[in-house]
Parts: C-alpha cells; sequence; structure tokens
C-alpha cells in the first residue's frame, strides 16, 4: 500500500550500489523477491524489510555462515596442534620409560656390586686378619728359628769340643736334628711365600673391585644427569606449547564473544525493524478505516448542499 506523506517534498534519493548488491544476495538466498534494504537515519545503520516467515531462515543463514566461518579452519589448526601435543607427550612418556628401565637394570647391578664388594671387603678382613695371624706364627717361628740355632750353634760348640767323647750315635742324632732344622727352615719359608702370593691375590681382587663399583657409580651419575636434563628440557617444551594453546583459546574465546555481540547487535536490529513494520502497517491500516469513513460522509452529503465540498479538497 502507497504510503502518503504530506509535509515533504519528492526527491530521489541516491543510488547505492552496495546496498542494491546486499539487497539481490539477500532475495537470492532467502528465495524472497520483496526483501528490500534501506538505509536508516542513524549513520551506518540499514533497514531490512522481510516477511516474518523469512526472519528464522535469515537468522539460520547469519549463523551457518558464521559458524564455518570461525570453526572449519581454527578446528583444523586446533587439532593439528592437539596432535603435536600428544606426539610430544608420547615422545616424553617414552624417554622417560626408558631411563626407568634403564635405572631398574642398573640398580640391581649396583646392589649386587656393593653387595660383592662388602663381602670382598669381609673376606680381605678375615684373610688380613690369617695373614696376620699367621705373621705373628712365623715371628714365632723365626724366634724359635732363631733359638734353636743359637742353642744349635752352642750344641755343636760343645760337641765339638766333646766329640771326640761322645759315641757315634750322638754324632747321628746331631745330624738328624740339623736335617730336621734345614726342612724347617724350608717350610717356613714356602708358608712365607704362599702368603705373599694370597696377599698379592687379595689385593688385585679389591682393586678390581673397586674399580668395578667406581665404573658403575659414574654410568648411574651419567643416567641420572641425563635423565634430569632430559626432564627439564621436556618439562620447559611442555609449558611453552600448553601457554601458547591457552594464548590461541583465549584468542578464540574473545573473537567468539566478539561475534556473538555483533549477531546479538544484528537481531536487535532486525527485531526492531519489525516492531516498526509493525507500526507501520498499524499506521495504514488506521489511515485505511480514516479514508474509508471520508468516503462513507461523503457519499451521504448532498452535492447541492451550499457547494462546500469542492472547497474541501
Amino acid at each position: 500500500m502507497e504510503i502518503i506523506d504530506f509535509d515533504s517534498t519528492e526527491v530521489d534519493p541516491p543510488i547505492n550500489f552496495y546496498l542494491s548488491y546486499l539487497e539481490e544476495e539477500i532475495q537470492s538466498k532467502l528465495q524472497n523477491s520483496e526483501a528490500r534494504i534501506t538505509p536508516g537515519k542513524s549513520e551506518g545503520r540499514v533497514l531490512l524489510e522481510i516477511q516474518e516467515d523469512s526472519l528464522a531462515n535469515f537468522i539460520d543463514l547469519l549463523r551457518e555462515r558464521q559458524e564455518v566461518t570461525k570453526c572449519y579452519p581454527e578446528k583444523e589448526e586446533m587439532q593439528k596442534e592437539i596432535g603435536g601435543l600428544k606426539a610430544q607427550l608420547a615422545e616424553s612418556s617414552s624417554v622417560l620409560e626408558h631411563l626407568k628401565t634403564q635405572l631398574l637394570k642398573i640398580c640391581p647391578m649396583l646392589r649386587q656390586a656393593q653387595k660383592d664388594v662388602m663381602q670382598l671387603t669381609a673376606t680381605n678382613k678375615d684373610q688380613k686378619a690369617s695373614l696376620e695371624h699367621m705373621k705373628e706364627e712365623k715371628e714365632a717361628l723365626q724366634n724359635k728359628l732363631h733359638a734353636e740355632r743359637h742353642f744349635l750353634a752352642v750344641s755343636k760348640t760343645n760337641v765339638e769340643v766333646d766329640l771326640e767323647r761322645y759315641p757315634q750315635i750322638e754324632r747321628e742324632e746331631n745330624k738328624n736334628l740339623q736335617v730336621a732344622l734345614e726342612k724347617a727352615e724350608c717350610v717356613s719359608q714356602v708358608q712365607c711365600r704362599r702368603l705373599e702370593l694370597e696377599k698379592t691375590t687379595l689385593q688385585e681382587q679389591a682393586e678390581k673391585s673397586s674399580a668395578a663399583l667406581l665404573l658403575c657409580q659414574e654410568e648411574k651419575a651419567s643416567l641420572l644427569t641425563e635423565f634430569q636434563q632430559r626432564k627439564t628440557s621436556h618439562a620447559t617444551q611442555l609449558n611453552e606449547i600448553l601457554t601458547k594453546a591457552e594464548q590461541k583459546l583465549e584468542r578464540d574465546r574473545i573473537k567468539s564473544k566478539d561475534d556473538r555481540s555483533t549477531l546479538l547487535q544484528t537481531t536487535e536490529s532486525l527485531q526492531r525493524t519489525l516492531q516498526e513494520k509493525e507500526k507501520e502497517q498499524d499506521w495504514q491500516k488506521a489511515e485505511s478505516a480514516m479514508k474509508s469513513q471520508v468516503e462513507d460522509a461523503e457519499s451521504q452529503i448532498p452535492l447541492k448542499s451550499e457547494g462546500w465540498f469542492p472547497k474541501f479538497f
């Protein structure tokens, strides 16, 4: 229905090609040739005129475009970042498990080495005690041997002095005693050599055990240092990645909030446009009713009554 404005003069508005393009797009998307876009009273605002049954389709169209524009690239990028995080976490877990396995393998070896060293230490103590005891026995034998030698020397001197007085049997006993003394000296020397060999063997075993223990301790310290460095490095990398992901999520949240605010503003503008359209329709109905009443009144007034009807118009 045509709207009559009694106070304004007719002026052709300037053509806005951008609004015309948007109007054609909306008509095509909504399949509604009567949809219109006109400039609003406020600068930078437009009025959209569509049927009420097309409003829901228009809002759904805006929502779908927003979801497609917003979610697809960011979702793909976020999935890539999450996949990278999962891969790094899996790599860190495998490295930690490998180090734990190595430590579990080395710990029993270290415990066994410590037990062996303790056992060797105890054995060395026992052998040292035995060696000291043998040394004491050796010294006692040497003292005894020295005493016997002194006794034999004195006896020999006495025998030589009194050789002619002793019978042949006494000479044989002295000879046997000298042979026994020489045998005792040989036995003592053999025991001394055996003790020296045992002492040397014990010292070599102790040195080998000490070297093995030192090597195990160095390997343990190296593995612990490497484990700590890897743990610190992975923790730093994970913290950096998580910080970037949190910053990305915060930016996405702010952008989503801004998009939501824009959508709400657009929805409110559409609601105000619909309200204004309803008021305009009510005004048109009232104007139509008033014109009908005027026409009824005109039909009831005779044209000959004092000639005032033409002057009214």
